[in-house]
């Protein structure tokens, strides 16, 4: 059977790739798989899976629409708008000469727009396909490939009107979050100096300059009482880092191993962080008390629905992103860090909500359909 797998753009659209391969080589070892992403995340899932690995990846081209919320969007996501009219056609095109030649069983596409040409070129040729949304709605993509797609797998409770094709699946992560859902405080702690509280925060694949800036607050604020640790991206200027460093930050650039992210993760008191669907799940197989701190301006407004639907529940704390700049977080920081049971209750709350079986759940549903097709 040959299984493909697409997704790309950011982190949260190719990591749970990464699951659901390790799950269906577990059931299928003689399974062929063919991973598709950008050329932005290409050398990522090489990195991740490394040189021997039996999984072909391959670049796909696609168009991106760039639009926020509240926001004007920039002339220079203006122009990449104007040529992505063009690079979606194309994508639609190579994928369909693609999939006609390699024509697997049946596609897993992660969603997001390097979904989309692969979906439609799919659907043209009849192939099979099951798509994975991660956040609580539907996003642009996702609700243009839900029409042709054999089953539509959600990530977290929807706010969407069920159908015949969705099914609760949970979001897939990497083992070594689940090494311990046992991981409750198992993991060594990040940098941290003995009897200091921990707190970490991450700012995504990319970085979250915002969330940068609130980490040097807090590290004024605390004068070197709490253990900062910050996931700081590729995007951020060396300047700011030196900076962090020198208020005794410790910074990271980026991880590959998933392993490594977990135990330092593992090891917090408290963590600050985006509200990316995947991020919320790796977080809660660690029961750690979480602030989410969406960003507002994305399209569609998903990470915004995330955090409010899980701190309407007490599983985290929402923390309106739109209004860093007014220097709070630190004391929102500093009332978690004073309240353990507080913290207990949240990382409980939050890890309750989540399935974890999610990577096996949709390889058994690609297994299936791909048998069937």
């Amino acid at each position: 059977m040959k299984i493909l797998l697409v997704g790309g753009g950011s982190g949260g659209h190719l990591t749970p790739l990464f699951a659901v391969r390790d799950a269906l080589v577990k059931r299928a070892p003689k399974v062929k798989l063919e991973l598709w992403t950008d050329k932005k995340m290409a050398p990522v899932a090489r990195k991740r899976l490394g040189a021997r690995s039996a999984v072909r990846i391959r670049k796909v081209t696609s168009g991106k629409y760039r639009r926020y919320v509240g926001v004007k969007t920039p002339k220079a996501d203006r122009r990449q708008n104007f040529l992505d009219i063009f690079r979606f056609p194309f994508g639609v095109l190579q994928s369909f000469c693609r999939l006609l030649f390699y024509r697997p069983n049946v596609i897993f596409l992660k969603g997001g727009f390097v979904s989309l040409p692969v979906g439609i070129a799919a659907k043209a040729l009849r192939i099979p396909y099951i798509v994975h949304e991660s956040d609580s709605d539907l996003g642009l993509a996702n609700r243009i490939l839900s029409r042709g797609a054999r089953v539509v797998a959600l990530g977290l409770p929807s706010n969407d009107k069920p159908n015949t094709k969705t099914i609760y699946t949970g979001i897939p992560i990497d083992e070594a979050w689940l090494q311990d859902r046992r991981v409750q405080k198992t993991g060594t702690p990040s940098p941290a100096k003995p009897g200091k509280p921990s707190v970490v925060v991450l700012g995504g694949g990319l970085g979250a300059h915002s969330l940068n800036n609130e980490t040097v607050k807090m590290a004024e604020y605390f004068k070197g009482s709490v253990a900062l640790t910050a996931f700081i991206g590729q995007a951020e200027s060396k300047e700011l880092e030196q900076k962090m460093q020198d208020l005794g930050i410790t910074t990271y650039r980026f991880v590959a191993s998933a392993a490594e992210l977990a135990r330092i993760v593992s090891g917090a008191d408290v963590v600050v962080a985006r509200a990316g669907a995947t991020t919320i799940a790796e977080l809660a197989a660690t029961k750690r008390a979480v602030i989410l701190v969406a960003k507002t301006t994305l399209a569609g407004g998903h990470q915004g629905k995330n955090a409010a639907l899980l701190g309407k529940a007490g599983a985290v704390i929402d923390y309106d992103g739109s209004t860093l700049d007014d220097g709070k977080l630190p004391l929102a920081v500093e009332v978690l860090l004073k309240d353990p049971a507080k913290r207990r209750q949240m990382g409980e709350k939050l890890h309750g909500l989540m399935h974890y079986d999610a990577a096996d759940r949709l390889a058994e549903l690609l297994l299936t359909t791909g048998n069937k097709a």
